[in-house]
């Protein structure tokens, strides 16, 4: 059970450091004069990285072990967000000796090599679950990296907006600091599981998973991902231009709306999702509408109060919907598909990672509601296959 939790701590902490910057960057780039297009850079480049690092590196956990992969990957991304943190100090500071054109340049370099180390985590974590478990305990192994990733996504940005009122570098001073103690406690307390050498009959066992049996909840929740990925690295210039505010105070409130959201999603999963048990079909079919009503309202808003219900909405259908479509996907395969299913979940929310920050910042130089006209787009899109396509497919895994 120990080996368990250290796994999920180590997947949730690594993906909160990926997210810690995602609602920062818009402050952080205003202050150092960088442009929308390269702050939404500094997002994706870590999440095409972590691709790159989750191939390469989860592969080389079958040679060298579980165990010094997870410690190599942990220590790397610690070293650079630490790393990180320092240059951001550096490009805010007016007596910095570098030019911004080469702070941009070594931030860049920095998010790339963390985004390959971050890859050895979920992909090295979800196979020493697959060690260490079998049958119905295997399955709740899985359910739990597929938690860390949700739950990671939306706290990293919760914990950068609550720290930055010290300082923009503080978040990820402290990001550093929680992912060294959780690499500190892997080394100590983890056991060295063996890697498993004779692959050859596990692989007879393990049957390729068809992308058309589990292609719904997997494109649910790339959308999904995408608008909640879209919202977070624009919310800050929009905040900022919207209401008519300085950064600083753009800020203070871009604190209060993210914490609104991260806390809706932990109440929502406590309060609606474990108490009610409602099917993964239900959970999706009512959390994307709600999702939509709040960036609708988002788009629409100019007052601080309509501000809060929408980042209120977001995280109560957020906290309904990605459990559920992670829980489907699950539940689509068999027992011994769990590793696959999972890493696929994990790719597919990478790649949405990858795409909106880029896409969100390109569009919003063409007006700021630009990226949350396109979210509502991606959200109708994505309830429109549930309640057509989808309610068969998916009420059958709750009969």
């Amino acid at each position: 059970m120990n080996s368990k939790w250290i796994i999920f701590s180590s997947v949730l902490i690594i993906w909160m450091g990926i997210a810690v910057i995602n609602p920062l960057m818009g402050p952080i780039a205003r202050s150092m004069g960088l442009t929308e297009i390269q702050a939404g850079w500094l997002i994706s480049i870590p999440a095409i990285m972590s691709i790159v690092g989750s191939l390469y590196l989860g592969r080389k956990s079958d040679i060298l072990g579980r165990k010094k992969i997870l410690l190599l990957g942990m220590t790397g991304f610690t070293i650079t967000m630490l790393f990180f943190g320092v240059l951001v100090q550096m490009g805010l500071s007016n007596s910095t000796y570098i030019g911004i054109g080469m702070i941009f340049l070594l931030l860049l370099l920095t998010r790339l090599i963390q985004g390959f180390f971050a890859g050895a985590i979920p992909s090295t974590g979800q196979a020493y679950m697959a060690d260490i478990t079998t049958g119905k305990e295997r399955l709740s192994a899985m359910a739990l990296i597929g938690s860390a990733n949700g739950l990671g996504f939306v706290l990293g940005p919760m914990l950068g907006a609550l720290t930055a009122g010290f300082h923009f570098a503080t978040p990820f001073y402290v990001s550093a600091f929680l992912t060294a103690g959780v690499t500190i406690w892997l080394w100590i307390s983890l056991p060295n599981q063996k890697p498993i050498n004779n692959l050859g009959e596990k692989e007879n066992i393990v049957k390729p998973i068809l992308f058309s049996k589990v292609w719904l909840p997997l494109v649910c929740s790339l959308l999904l991902t995408m608008a909640l990925s879209m919202v977070q690295v624009t919310s800050g210039f929009y905040i900022q231009d919207i209401l008519h505010l300085s950064i600083k105070d753009a800020t203070r409130y871009l604190t209060i709306f993210i914490t609104i959201a991260g806390l809706s999603v932990v109440f929502t999963q406590i309060l609606i999702v474990k108490r009610f048990r409602w099917s993964p079909a239900t959970l999706i079919s009512i959390g994307l509408p709600i999702v939509f009503l709040g960036f609708f309202l988002l788009s629409i808003t100019h007052q601080i109060l309509s501000f809060s219900i929408a980042f209120l909405l977001i995280g109560i259908g957020t906290g309904m919907a990605l459990p559920g479509s992670m829980s489907a996907a699950s539940l689509m395969v068999d027992q011994t598909q769990q590793g696959k299913i999972a890493g696929m979940i994990t790719a597919g929310n990478a790649t949405g990672v990858v795409i909106a920050p880029l896409l969100g910042t390109y569009l919003y130089q063409f007006s700021p509601q630009s990226p949350y006209y396109t979210c509502i787009i991606l959200l109708i899109g994505a309830s429109l296959l549930i309640w057509t396509v989808g309610r068969r497919k998916l009420n059958l895994l709750s009969s």
